[in-house]
């Protein structure tokens, strides 16, 4: 039998090597984006992906990978959720357009409830913070969906597909709401992939912070969590869960094959990616009061990666697709 450690550093390992594959096709091809050199696989089903992006670095390398995975998942609309979610729509707009990648939408999406209604440490007013606020506001604002919400329901409806798919990777305050405003549009959802929750003890998820503990995407929304699997108004025919105990760093030779790829200037999507996990790290280092500051201190940007919690739901969905 494989040992969950074992599956975990697989994930790690394919996490690399998609840039590494990415890069190889670039330098034999050229410097074109990368969607139009890798063909979609014939079933491939339409992804909304939901993202935090902004307060933790996972959201970086998951939105890298992601876009890297065109020949597997069919990305049609990102869409953000969270503390602050018109300025993590930017960030994601901002990484895609690093990424020479901009041809993907992006729209606001929901906000969290207010801090009495959270647990954990988002109920804590300050303390999860936003590290990239400043990146991610400076220089000339990308256009972004408004209503990205509407956005998305008015896509769903309009492709005449039932088969999507929904990953989120944040809080599920977004994927709740579709469900309740545009019933029409969240019944054509197929399959929800959520990074969330924690059901193992004895290990750390995070630095210095012991299982059993909440987990933040659960926390953030726990009535969002819990209304997304009630069998009486989800709409999904599968949900799957991905648990903080998957999440690896990536190190050594594996994360090697991305700074090369970044550096070598053939892959502009490993580039964006270590961009904005170097100003996240600068900027989690630079305040002792943000929760991810043991983090950025603990993990140097140019050797190895912090554990990657949200790339582990873009991993399962690759590897859902392709038993498919």
């Amino acid at each position: 039998m494989i040992s969950i450690q074992s599956k975990i550093a697989a994930i790690a390992l394919l996490l690399s090597l998609k840039y590494v594959q990415a890069t190889s096709v670039r330098q034999s091809k050229g410097v074109q984006p990368i969607q139009q050199m890798k063909k979609k696989k014939a079933k491939a089903p339409p992804v909304i992906y939901d993202t935090d992006y902004g307060p933790f670095v996972d959201d970086v390398f998951a939105l890298g990978l992601i876009i890297n995975s065109g020949d597997l998942l069919d990305l049609k609309y990102i869409i953000s959720t969270g503390e602050k979610p018109a300025i993590s729509a930017q960030c994601a707009a901002k990484h895609l357009d690093l990424a020479d990648r901009s041809d993907i939408p992006v729209g606001i999406g929901a906000s969290f409830p207010e801090h009495s209604l959270r647990g954990g440490v988002c109920a804590i007013p300050g303390l999860v913070g936003f590290a990239l606020e400043e990146k991610c506001n400076a220089g000339t604002p990308l256009p972004v969906d408004e209503d990205g919400i509407g956005a998305v329901a008015k896509m769903i409806v309009e492709s005449g597909r039932d088969d999507w798919w929904y990953i989120a990777v944040g809080g599920q305050s977004t994927v709740k709401k579709l469900i309740q405003e545009y019933p029409e549009a969240a019944a054509k959802i197929s399959t929800l992939i959520a990074m969330a929750g924690n059901w193992c003890v004895n290990f750390q998820p995070y630095p210095n912070v012991d299982a059993p503990t909440d987990e933040t995407n659960v926390s953030c929304d726990p009535a969002a969590s819990n209304f997304v699997v009630d069998r009486n108004v989800s709409p999904f025919q599968k949900v799957y869960f991905v648990p903080v105990e998957v999440a690896y760093k990536i190190g050594g030779k594996d994360y090697s094959k991305i700074v090369e790829a970044a550096k070598s200037g053939s892959d502009v999507g490993a580039s964006a990616t270590l961009d904005f996990y170097k100003d996240w790290s600068a900027a989690g280092r630079g305040n002792e009061n943000l929760l991810i500051h043991p983090e950025a201190v603990k993990h140097d940007p140019d050797t190895e990666s912090t554990p990657m919690f949200d790339p582990c739901a873009i991993m399962l969905a690759i590897e859902l697709i392709d038993d498919e």
